[in-house]
């Protein structure tokens, strides 16, 4: 009847304990028969698990198993496993290994001519330096308006010459926002045509990858790839076979906004 109530002791302990968050482990032998008992303990919040043999009578076989004990960390909780535990329960921990693999895809492909981009940055040149003469022809203006209206209040500037201040402002603030649009919308074909990445190349005029580009020291390819090659999107770097064999180390660098079939 004693050793019913310590089992039954033993199981609501074990309850309690998982519901606080903790894990206890037992240590085998392989064996079930071999196991006359099991004793919990619970010492400066680290348990322990005892195992003894009775059927030889003695307890030259015993073996402390470090149990669990609870960390939080960062307002979370996690359950920190000894080694004695680890060992028992067959849990081994390694280092995750990295591995390469080579992906081959054959792919129709073609070279964009340095033309097509000069002229694409050509044309952002042109147009961002509209705007910006713009921009200074109406700060100036705008600084001639201020100083005419003020004048033109205590009546040291006649109102034909305050109104001519006006004039000019408002004409240089319409050719600003005339050319602002036209700037965003070469911007926006830029973006259409060549995606993110060459298009900010494009429109840096100091860029040295779109130097490059456009002295044909390094060369756009635009591949059509086939169905199933969505891996390929996630590497950044490669080698190109061309149909003749020869190899050429490349670098991805965004889908293509638009294909031309």
């Amino acid at each position: 009847m004693k050793r019913r109530s310590n089992v039954i002791l033993g199981a609501l302990l074990l309850t309690i304990l998982a519901a606080m968050g903790f894990a206890a482990f037992r240590a085998t032998s392989g064996d079930p028969a071999s196991e006359s008992s099991e004793e919990m303990s619970h010492k400066g919040g680290v348990q322990s698990s005892r195992k003894s043999n009775s059927a030889n009578g003695d307890n030259d076989g015993d073996a402390i198993v470090p149990a669990a004990k609870e960390v939080v960390r960062d307002g979370r909780s996690y359950i920190l496993l000894g080694k004695g535990v680890m060992q028992h329960a067959g849990i081994e921990v390694t280092a995750i290994q990295t591995r390469s693999e080579a992906l081959t895809v054959s792919a129709f492909g073609k070279v964009v001519m340095p033309r097509d981009l000069a002229a694409d940055a050509s044309m952002y040149s042109a147009a961002y330096s509209a705007y910006k003469a713009a921009a200074s022809r109406k700060d100036a203006s705008e600084k001639e308006y201020e100083r005419l209206k003020t004048l033109n209040a205590t009546k040291n500037v006649s109102d034909k010459a305050f109104q001519a201040a006006v004039a000019k402002y408002d004409a240089d603030a319409a050719e600003v926002n005339s050319t602002l649009q036209n700037l965003l919308s070469v911007k926006t074909r830029i973006l259409e045509k060549w995606g993110t990445v060459v298009a900010g190349w494009l429109e840096s005029a100091s860029s040295r990858r779109s130097s490059r580009l456009l002295e044909a020291n390094d060369l756009l390819v635009e591949a059509s790839l086939p169905s199933g090659a969505g891996p390929l999107l996630n590497i950044h770097y490669g080698v190109i076979v061309s149909s003749d064999g020869k190899n050429a180390k490349a670098e991805y660098l965004s889908p293509a906004p638009s294909v031309n079939p």
